[in-house]
Formats: structure tokens, C-alpha cells, sequence
């Protein structure tokens, strides 16, 4: 399992980054509606204050990973630059994800409640977005 992930982490790196090159600085002065400027701008400046160490550290935080590749090739990160940090980055992460899995998925406590681990992330991930959705909301009548 851990090359597919890993292979598939590498790949997703590389289109971001390619879709990125090819849209260019054009995300910046545009207004896209499929593209949160805000989260765009944080990522951004996480470039400018830590530059190749985004890869490394960009797989274990979410909106950082859905943007980094995407903004490299927006600000014109080397290809060289962005797929040795992002290989990198990959296999630390791939690692550690089986590996705790392996870990964590072995412990009887949470070998039992597996199911409800599962139903308890997925109800994080959807409440995390209904409450961004939310606020997003109540700001935009505010303001």
C-alpha cells in the first residue's frame, strides 16, 4: 500500500504544480469562483516566510497540501526544487501515516471502536466545513 500512496502523494504534486505553471500569476488578479483568495494568499505567505520547506511539511496539513503544489507553480518554483521537496515530503508522510496506522490499528481500545473513530473523523471534517460555511456566511451579510 505505502508505494501506491506514496506514488499517488508524488503525483498529486506534480499536477498541482503543473496546474499552476500554466495558470501563472492570473489567480492572483482574476476572480475565480472554484478558488478561495483567502486560503491563496495564506499559502502564499507560508512561500515567502519558509519556501521548499512547504513540501516537507505540506502533506500533514490540509489546506497547506491542497495548495502548496498549486501555488509553486504560481510563484515559479524550480520543477527540480518542487520534486525533490515534494518527494521527500511524500515519503515522510506516507511513513508515518502506515506506520501509525499499523501502530494505532493494533491497539485492542481502538481495534473495538474503530467504527466510531471513523464516523467521529468524518463527522469533523463535515462540521469543520458546515461551521467555515457558516461564518463565511454571517461575515459576507456583515459586511
Amino acid at each position: 500500500m505505502a508505494p501506491v500512496l506514496f506514488v499517488a502523494a508524488v503525483g498529486g504534486s506534480i499536477l498541482g504544480y503543473l496546474t499552476g505553471r500554466a495558470i501563472g500569476a492570473r489567480v492572483f488578479v482574476r476572480d475565480y469562483r472554484w478558488l478561495d483568495k483567502a486560503a491563496l494568499l495564506r499559502t502564499h505567505a507560508f512561500y515567502e516566510n519558509y519556501g521548499g520547506l512547504t513540501f516537507l511539511i505540506s502533506p500533514f496539513v490540509a489546506v497547506v497540501r491542497t495548495f502548496a503544489p498549486f501555488i509553486g507553480g504560481v510563484v515559479q518554483m524550480t520543477f527540480a526544487r518542487v520534486l525533490v521537496a515534494g518527494t521527500v515530503g511524500a515519503a515522510v508522510w506516507v511513513v508515518t501515516l502506515v506506520v501509525g496506522g499499523y501502530w494505532f490499528g493494533n491497539v485492542p481500545i481502538v481495534l473495538d471502536h474503530m467504527g466510531s473513530i471513523v464516523a467521529l473523523g468524518i463527522g469533523i471534517g463535515v462540521g469543520s466545513l458546515v461551521v467555515n460555511g457558516v461564518y463565511r456566511y454571517v461575515r459576507s451579510r456583515a459586511g
